[in-house]
């Protein structure tokens, strides 16, 4: 088995780089659109 270390400082800075190039299209930090929403209620509930 064979390890390669790495400084934090240098992986730290660039898993920062990579999370914020993707940041634009991460759907838990931008949202998801209401039509696009899988999970959205397809009907109500009516109690009488």
């Amino acid at each position: 088995m064979y390890f390669v270390f790495t400084q934090i400082s240098k992986t730290g800075k660039e898993i920062k780089e990579y999370v914020e190039a993707q940041a634009g299209s991460d759907p838990l930090l931008k949202g998801v659109p209401e039509d696009k929403n899988p999970f959205k209620e397809k009907g109500g509930c009516l109690i009488s």
